[in-house]
């Protein structure tokens, strides 16, 4: 019997984060409509054991071990989409995840549509926050579409959030082709180029791990060697038979991505001695595409890189790197309201200033005929349209919701009593305009001072729940945790004003505390159950999580034993190459409990070094 739906994960040394990626699996609903096949790329970690392990309780999972190592993801890719029984399929990197409560929503709302590819909305998650990428693709749930056509589309040619029919790939005879970097660009660029039909959906269904800097080859390949494989992969595409709308949202895309946000607007090129190697590059692209028989100038969509095509056109170049320059540096930002529109200076005056879309500042609670509002204005030309108001929890863009609003003139009115709903999370408030795009509101105006240069001009209001107090611009816990874990480096102090440091704790530490107390200044502090005192700082401390003790030693133990083959590192997050392999039977001395920024425990050894703390690999002694 068919699968509707086959998950394909490459694999290679990824056993740290391999049992999330599978439980996220197993976790999903109609077992019997989806296999996930996991084609290792002969690991020399504990990878393999993991999925046969999983294989062997699961008849979802399958497992297929390449007789040597291919070098890439592309191989294994192909392998396992051989291999696939779905009517669609998708990839998942093995240290990502699928959404285990809407993937399998997506994939038959999909099948529903009869439609050749599906994009649904992926989130990247990091230590500090979680944030939707490629808003383009899921922005509303719409069917009919055709893919090549949808605004950016080729804008994210990854594997998160999209799936694909089997058939297509096998009417196309599309595979992926070995490369040191942009494997998958020229995959789903040809895939989506010869799609008829497409999904569009809101749907929550791929998680990008973020947390650990993984070594992949694509962090050891500078900005300029990057850019001659995109050159290459340009040519190669060109030479594709694909739609001309196709040809020209792929051009676009290598212009604005490719050529101008990854290549000339950044520190590599601003700093580089070899400038004109860059500039000669970027003229045999233009020429590339200028042979196609399409005008490059109508294939920028961003002001700032049509700014800067014309200064390199008009062969400008110090201008050009001027202009970058000041875009890219925050802090000389000058913008100024004209006529309720924001600009941007460019930092020249032969550069007439950039006009901002949107810029909505927050305008406080107001009283209109005896009702409260919240109200926000929105600096923005007359043509661009808002679209709605979304209260989206702060570092963490899953969690959001849709807020009434009235548009009259340039404001926004909220009803105060909408907001009281994200209580429980501090939440700032993001205003959707245009087709997809969405812009924070604002704590103030802008200002172009440069002597007296205004701070914090690029805040955004942020609503902080009740369970902390805000004090200047830090927030403070208002009730004691029962324990919390040092999310940056914490000094341990033996009184209230800071006056006497006991000692410092180390990122992931865990302590006991007893309650609150408050220094001469009234600042929250936290008091530990042995009595001395530590901030009660949010962005030092957070509380926590529950932790599972039948599967992690929690209690400090003075000594372990190793009961299965491990590794052991110099940090906790085991991100780093390991120092070397531990064996069965070898004891070390415990120094302390420290958790990872997921809050998984580790064990520190007397000798500084790191293990897991996972009780299949080890026992307190």
């Amino acid at each position: 019997m068919g699968k509707l739906i086959s998950v394909i994960v490459p694999v290679y040394n990824k056993a740290p984060f391999l049992e999330r990626c599978i439980e996220s699996l197993i976790h999903l609903k109609h077992h019997e409509k989806i296999e996930a096949i996991f084609v290792d790329d002969c690991s020399t970690d504990d990878s393999l054991e993991i999925i046969k392990k999983y294989a062997s309780n699961y008849d979802m999972v399958k497992c297929i071990q390449l007789p040597k190592n291919t070098g890439g993801p592309a191989q294994p890719r192909n392998e396992g989409m051989k291999r696939a029984e779905g009517e669609y399929l998708t990839f998942l990197d093995a240290d990502d995840w699928l959404d285990c409560n809407h993937f399998i929503e997506f994939v038959e709302r999909v099948k529903a549509d009869g439609s050749d590819i599906g994009f649904g909305r992926a989130f990247k998650h990091t230590d500090k926050r979680i944030t939707q990428i490629a808003r383009f693709q899921s922005f509303q749930n719409q069917s009919g579409l055709v893919p090549y056509e949808m605004e950016k589309v080729f804008r994210a040619v990854g594997p998160p959030g999209k799936i694909f029919k089997k058939a297509l790939v096998e009417m196309h005879q599309i595979e992926l082709k070995h490369l040191k970097y942009g494997e998958d660009k020229l995959f789903f660029t040809e895939l989506i180029s010869k799609a008829t039909c497409a999904t569009m959906s809101t749907l929550p269904t791929y998680h990008v791990n973020r947390y650990s800097q993984n070594v992949s080859l694509i962090k050891t390949t500078t900005a300029f060697e990057k850019a001659k494989i995109n050159f290459s992969l340009l040519k190669e595409i060109i030479q594709l038979d694909i739609p001309k709308a196709a040809l020209v949202n792929v051009l676009s895309r290598f212009l604005e991505l490719d050529f101008m946000k990854r290549y000339f607007f950044t520190k590599s090129f601003l700093k580089s001695q070899s400038k004109q190697e860059y500039y000669a590059l970027f003229e045999e692209v233009c020429q590339v595409i200028e042979n196609t028989g399409t005008a490059i100038e109508p294939l920028f969509t961003i002001e700032k890189y049509k700014v800067t095509y014309t200064l390199f056109k008009n062969k400008a170049f110090e201008q050009l790197e001027a202009f970058i320059k000041t875009l890219m540096s925050d802090e000389q930002f000058s913008r100024y309201v004209d006529n309720g529109v924001v600009y941007l200076e460019s930092g020249s005056t032969d550069i007439p200033p950039l006009q901002v879309a949107c810029y909505p500042v927050y305008q406080g609670t107001q009283c209109v005929d005896g009702q409260k509002y919240e109200v926000i204005e929105v600096l923005k030309p007359v043509d661009v349209s808002i679209r709605g108001v979304r209260a989206v929890e702060l570092h963490n863009e899953l969690n959001e919701k849709e807020i009434p609003f009235e548009l009259k003139g340039n404001k926004l009115y909220i009803p105060t009593e909408a907001l009281q709903y994200h209580t429980e999370v501090p939440f700032n408030l993001a205003v959707d305009y245009l087709i997809y795009d969405t812009e924070r509101v604002y704590a103030s105006y802008p200002s172009t001072q440069t002597e007296n240069v205004m701070k914090r001009k690029a805040f955004k209001v942020e609503f902080t729940p009740q369970d902390t107090i805000k004090i200047g611009n830090k927030h403070y816990f208002k009730e004691a945790p029962k324990t919390v874990v040092t999310i940056k480096k914490v000094k341990l102090y033996g009184d209230v004003d800071f006056m006497h440091m006991v000692s410092e704790l180390e990122p992931g530490s865990a302590i006991q505390i007893k309650g609150l107390s408050y220094s001469s200044m009234d600042t929250p502090r936290l008091e530990t159950d042995k009595g001395y005192v530590l901030t009660a700082n949010i962005d030092f401390v957070e509380p926590l999580k529950m932790v599972d003790s039948d599967t992690y030693i929690t209690k400090m133990p003075r000594r372990i034993e190793v009961i299965k083959g491990c590794k052991l590192y110099t940090e906790r997050s085991f991100k780093k190459e390991p120092i070397r392999g531990v064996k069965v039977g070898e004891t070390f001395e415990i120094d302390d409990i420290i958790y990872t920024s997921n809050h998984t425990p580790r064990l520190k050894t007397v000798n500084g070094e790191y293990l897991t703390a996972n009780k299949k690999f080890v026992k307190e002694i």
